[in-house]
């Protein structure tokens, strides 16, 4: 195997690593189950898809049973997938470590789905009988369609570091995570 050396070689294993971890974290602290990664690179069509899914609580049921102050026990599956949508919204932002620091930054799903639309990617998230894709209203399923869990799929672009570090500090930007005059150039040489 040819070793990784320019950033264009490294660009697409960006992408991926950041994706999963942001995925992978979400299902290690809120959905009490074992999960299930898919990671598929087309070379092609220039795009990577990534899928994680659990067969875990869900994310309503996350909600519930930590009860952040900011969510309302009358909210179904859809609702409450579209707060989790939020920057800094999680089932967890209230509680904190042993540190004082809160458990939970709330960005990770909020960042994922503004990645994909900065890079005209695609973003889908089903828990639930919540349907939630990027650019639609979202759906709630019938009864008989409801998943135990959450999935959750990103399609981007496969972008050279360099493209990947600039539509992050993009999405960041978008989602008021940083300020526009932060230079951040020397992180990603």
């Amino acid at each position: 195997m040819a070793e990784l050396t320019t950033l264009e070689d490294t660009g697409p294993y960006d992408t991926i690593e950041y994706s999963i971890s942001e995925l992978a974290n979400n299902v290690v602290q809120h959905s009490q189950s074992d999960g299930f990664v898919l990671a598929q690179k087309y070379p092609k069509e220039g795009i990577v898809r990534l899928a994680i899914s659990d067969y875990g609580i869900g994310i309503r049921e996350s909600f519930e049973m930590n009860s952040p102050p900011e969510w309302k026990s009358e909210w179904d599956d859809l609702q409450t997938i579209k707060h989790s949508l939020k920057t800094k919204i999680s089932s967890k932002i209230h509680l904190t470590s042993g540190w004082g620091e809160p458990v939970n930054a709330g960005v990770g799903l909020s960042l994922l789905q503004e990645l994909a639309r900065v890079t005209n990617g695609d973003f889908v998230i089903l828990s639930g009988r919540g349907y939630h894709r990027l650019g639609y209203v979202g759906t709630i399923l019938d009864e008989d369609c409801s998943l135990r869990g959450t999935a959750c799929s990103v399609k981007m672009p496969i972008q050279n570091k360099k493209m990947f570090a600039s539509s992050l500090e993009k999405a960041k930007i978008n989602l008021g995570l940083i300020d526009p005059g932060d230079d951040f150039s020397e992180i990603f040489k």
